[in-house]
């Protein structure tokens, strides 16, 4: 696997139970929070913006996805991030079925899920795939795109105009985004919260989109008090981790 340099062992029973424990041992810390990645099927480091991970349900199941239903059962890192590839022809981050139906669905899940950093010069040249889009992410589920910026602003805007994004959703997606930060309290109440006394917030659906993807919000939160964890992208599953 092209990218097991940044994971900690290509058994999904091994690392799965690290990153758990080491999500443990940081959120332990009041205001300290982890985001577990890359989530999933992460296979190579060659084209990695731009490469489609054809793998069958069972292998992700047995094998991708093993590490990361341990680590969210047993430690609710705050965050998970997506990875770059396709899965089957679809951005990881723009898979409902990966972030809805298994991640929360079937792990519990219950913190923000985060792209890695998706930038234009990554759909320049003659790239067989488009690059990941803000308005196709947030309608899928995931909450904070990377870095963020006006163009990925007007693109959650046009989501909602076209109605391919739901404004529900979309709030939805903010709710979780402020309930995990203000259960690390890393929030500005003067500046954006004062006037929110409870969730699910009541930000409008054009102030939320502006705001969800905008990276003001990322750098108020103080990202340096995230810790990376890195589960695999495993290669095997032995029997004996079947039933955890």
């Amino acid at each position: 696997c092209g990218r097991n340099f940044e994971y900690y062992s290509e058994d999904p029973l091994i690392s799965g139970l690290m990153a758990a424990a080491v999500t443990q041992g940081v959120q332990a810390h009041p205001g300290r929070g982890t985001t577990v990645k890359h989530y999933a099927a992460n296979n190579q480091e060659y084209n990695r913006y731009n490469s489609n991970s054809h793998v069958s349900e069972r292998a992700m199941r047995e094998v991708y996805l093993r590490g990361f239903g341990i680590c969210v059962r047993r430690s609710q890192p705050a965050a998970v991030m997506t990875s770059y590839n396709l899965l089957n022809g679809v951005h990881t981050s723009e898979h409902s079925g990966l972030l809805n139906d298994i991640l929360r669905g079937e792990f519990g899940f219950q913190g923000i899920v985060m792209t890695d950093w998706v930038i234009s010069a990554m759909s320049g040249g003659e790239n067989k795939y488009p690059s990941a889009d803000a308005g196709r992410v947030a309608a899928a589920g995931g909450e904070l795109f990377m870095p963020g910026s006006s163009a990925d602003a007007d693109s959650i805007r046009a989501a909602m105009q076209r109605r391919a994004l739901k404004e529900d959703r979309l709030r939805r997606n903010v709710s979780n985004l402020l309930r995990t930060i203000r259960k690390l309290k890393q929030y500005d109440k003067h500046v954006y919260f004062s006037s929110l006394s409870r969730l699910p917030c009541r930000v409008s659906g054009r102030r939320a989109a502006a705001r969800a993807s905008s990276g003001v919000r990322h750098r108020r939160t103080r990202p340096r008090q995230f810790a990376l964890i890195k589960p695999p992208s495993a290669m095997r599953c032995s029997s004996s981790s079947s039933g955890v």
